[in-house]
């Protein structure tokens, strides 16, 4: 009986942590509440909060690309080998996945996002899932770090292009919808999905059903290309925030004056740092294996390097 008992007890104990652990990292979201405020010259945050029909947390950076000291930066290629400019060409270059704070960190930037999707990819357990941080993965579509292409432009992967015209010239930011950035790029990622094209917003997203909500990161721009946008939209935590559609998030790209949206890689993936005074701060709440709070290690970010705001 005493042996019963002491079994009982211990499996107790094996369901009832895990079960902490989950709720404790729930206590780390970000608050349900609205927010504004600028983080850096050019940059500022705003946290909305929707209760119909779902309740939905949604992050939205306002970056304008004009700004003093403002610079893009897409992971760079770690290895020698690039790819030529044509999109006919076949081989890849694998690069280490590495979580979104560890990229900001790495690269000392201010603002950070996940960008391309990428394979392989499985996610099965809480401790079965690939990537880890260091695994070698692929990034789907145009990729290009410090004017270095790594990855091959696809048809079906608008991208997200910024040019430089003089080493002392802002950036400016336009989207190729036909997946390939021409040769004068320095930084480009690419999604899947177009939601905002000429400033018209789009119903039908042949490359994914509309038919669920789902965590959410993606970018837009304005006309003249010096205004851009990254909305991050949290989902799979119910009662948190449930996710967002593809056609609900292009409502929101088009009430910000965007002339061009694109969603980058979401789901789990969904991950947004910014440079703090206590280290990286994780502004929205990624769900990565379904743990809230857990970072997903991904291929490639975008990211921004401004400046501190002057008292």
């Amino acid at each position: 009986m005493a042996f019963k008992t002491v079994s009982h007890i211990a499996l107790s104990l094996v369901l009832l942590i895990p079960m902490m652990l989950y709720y404790t990292q729930q206590g780390y979201r970000p608050p349900q509440s609205e927010t504004t405020q600028p983080l850096f010259q050019g940059i500022t945050y705003e946290r909305r909060i929707h209760t119909s029909p779902r309740p939905v947390v949604l992050h939205v950076v306002t970056i304008d690309l004009r700004m003093a000291g403002l610079q893009p930066l897409v992971t760079p290629n770690p290895i020698a080998t690039s790819l030529s400019t044509s999109s006919t060409d076949t081989q890849k270059v694998s690069i280490q996945a590495q979580r979104t704070r560890d990229f900001l960190e790495q690269f000392e930037v201010q603002v950070a996002v996940n960008a391309n999707y990428f394979s392989p990819f499985r996610e099965k357990t809480a401790w079965n899932f690939y990537p880890h941080t260091g695994d070698r993965v692929y990034a789907g579509g145009e990729a290009i770090g410090n004017g270095d292409r790594y990855s091959i432009p696809r048809h079906y992967r608008p991208a997200l292009c910024f040019r430089q015209l003089t080493p002392t010239s802002s950036h400016t930011a336009h989207f190729e919808l036909d997946g390939t950035c021409s040769n004068n790029t320095v930084q480009a990622v690419s999604g899947r999905d177009i939601l905002v094209r000429d400033g018209n917003l789009m119903t039908k997203f042949p490359e994914q059903p509309d038919d669920k909500p789902y965590p959410r990161t993606a970018v837009g721009v304005d006309q003249a290309g010096h205004t851009l946008w990254l909305v991050i939209v949290d989902g799979k935590q119910p009662l948190y925030s449930e996710g967002i559609l593809l056609s609900e998030l292009a409502q929101v790209f088009e009430r910000l004056g965007a002339d061009g949206a694109i969603a980058l890689d979401g789901g789990g993936s969904a991950t947004l740092v910014v440079d703090s005074e206590s280290g990286s701060t994780i502004l929205n709440a990624p769900i990565h294996t379904k743990w809230p709070m857990r970072e997903r290690p991904v291929a490639n970010h975008l990211g921004f390097y401004a400046q501190p705001i002057v008292e």
